[in-house]
């Protein structure tokens, strides 16, 4: 078990030394591989700031982004507000009846 854990270690920290060793020899791909990463982030953040720099407010409008966690919760949250104040408001009305028999005239 720890010659097994002895490999593993060291093929990661090769890996890692590999990867770097690349990416300074090559400083314009590790732009490219930054820039990607962080637009993935943001991607699946949902970050407001990314978005309104890609998309203007009035086209997304209307046009919901299923990655943005943010946007959804929000909408979530209030899709569930009109249904309590609703049920709150008539709680103590005796004309509004929450079962299904009708009572007779």
């Amino acid at each position: 078990m720890g010659k097994s854990k002895y490999v593993w270690t060291s093929a990661i920290v090769a890996t890692v030394a590999a990867g770097a060793t690349y990416l300074v020899k090559n400083p314009d791909k590790g732009r490219q591989l930054m820039d990607g990463a962080k637009s993935r982030y943001h991607k699946l953040v949902g970050s407001a700031s990314n978005k309104g720099s890609d998309i203007p407010l009035e086209q997304r409008i209307g046009n919901p982004d299923p990655l943005d966690i943010n946007d959804n919760e929000m909408v979530a949250e209030g899709s569930t507000f009109s249904v309590d104040y609703y049920n709150k408001a008539h709680e103590n009305d005796p004309e509004y009846e929450t079962s299904s028999e009708q009572k007779p005239h």
